[in-house]
Order: structure tokens, then sequence, then C-alpha cells
């Protein structure tokens, strides 16, 4: 006979293997529309150009999507954004960029930042140098490619949830913002989320499977 607490824990364990999960890539996103749709593990992401279409570029064997023209065209920069819209709450477990260089490389002057929003909640992913630089979140960052003239400035921050709480849209904005922005411009290479279960959904699960193990002992 299956024990009852074996049976819930079996329950809990179920769902959250059942949790959504999803990725969208640069490579997804087209390159002749400021707007595209996607319907990833069960959630719909709508992803946003403003205010131009999405640009993709390639840097030192780094590729990447901005926004078309500004300042430096594929880029992210003065008053462009790129915005990711989810259908239901997720958490984010992943944020890749690129092209987020250290002073001095490809004329920035000064190290760049870029300004991320989950929701209202602004986090900032700052370089320090080349090889370093900090995330103001939650979450581990990464940097995959030297933000240097022979690298690809790329960055990855990653953890269970890099926001600190469930969000409804993730906005890339850059470090400095307005017409004469000279450093902050990146591009995006990829995000990864997990829906957040509904309230009640654990409970609920773990009600059905106490009726179905009574049901199960009546039987014998």
């Amino acid at each position: 006979m299956v024990r009852l607490s074996s049976v819930i824990a079996l329950s809990a364990l179920t769902l959250a293997a059942s949790a959504n999960a999803g990725i969208l890539l640069e490579s997804q996103l087209p390159t002749n529309t400021n707007n595209a749709v996607f319907v990833i593990d069960g959630i719909t992401v709508t992803a946003s150009s403003a205010p131009r279409n999405f640009a993709r570029k390639t840097i030192n064997g780094f590729t990447g999507v901005g926004v078309a023209g500004g300042n430096v065209d594929a880029e992210i920069d003065s008053n462009e954004s790129i915005t990711f819209t989810f259908s239901s709450a997720v958490n984010i477990n992943s944020l890749s960029i690129a092209f987020l260089y250290a002073d001095g490389n490809f004329n920035d002057v000064g190290n760049e930042s870029a300004h991320i929003f989950g929701d209202a909640n602004k986090q900032v992913l700052a370089v320090t140098s080349i090889n370093t630089g900090t995330w103001s979140g939650p979450g581990t960052l990464t940097n995959d490619s030297a933000s240097s003239n022979a690298g690809g400035g790329a960055w990855t921050v990653s953890g269970t949830d890099i926001f600190g709480g469930a969000v409804t849209s993730v906005t890339l904005r850059p470090g400095n913002q307005g017409p004469n922005a000279t450093f902050g411009d990146y591009s995006f290479r990829s995000i990864s989320f997990t829906a957040v279960p509904a309230p009640g959904a654990g409970a609920l699960a773990g009600l059905g499977l106490l009726a179905a193990g009574r049901r199960a002992r009546r039987a014998k």
C-alpha cells in the first residue's frame, strides 16, 4: 500500500517538474518589424522594440539584437528599448546581453552599464573591467566574452529569480539615456523564464490525490 504522505510528496514534485519553463533567443527575433509574438511552453511572449525595428549584428563572434538606427545601429541606446511581455507571471532565470564594454574600448567613454527593468523594478548590470562587472539584483553575473576591442562584451545573469520576484514584463534600456548618450549601449542575446504556478494549485493537486488515496483504500 502506498502511504498517503508519499503520494502528497510525489504530487509536490510532479507539480514543480511540470512548471512551464522556456527560453527566447536573439535568433528568433525578426528584423523587419518592431513586434513579434511567441508561444513558449504555454506562455505567450510579446517582444517589442522602440522606437524602430529590431536589428541584428555580430562582433567578434557574438551576435545580439538591438534597435535599428540611433547612435549605434543594432544596439539599445539613447531613448531606445526592447520589452518582453509575458501572458502570465514568470520568474526570470537568466538574461544574456552583448556589446557592453569597459572604458576605452570601441571608443566608449567610461565603463558601460545596462538598465534592466522587471516590471517597475530596475536592476543595473555595470561593467567594472574587461572581465568583471556587477549586477544589482539576485543571481550570479558571468562574463561570457571580454569587454574589450577583441571580445564580444557578453554577459549573463543567472539564478532562480534574478529580479527577486515574479514579473510580467522585462524591459532593456541603455545605461545612459537621452539624445547625447555616449555609452551604455548593448544588445539582447537570450532570456529564460519559469512560469509561476497559480495560487492554490499545489493544494488542489494534493487534495485530489488525497481523495484518490481514500478511494483506493475503500476499494481494497
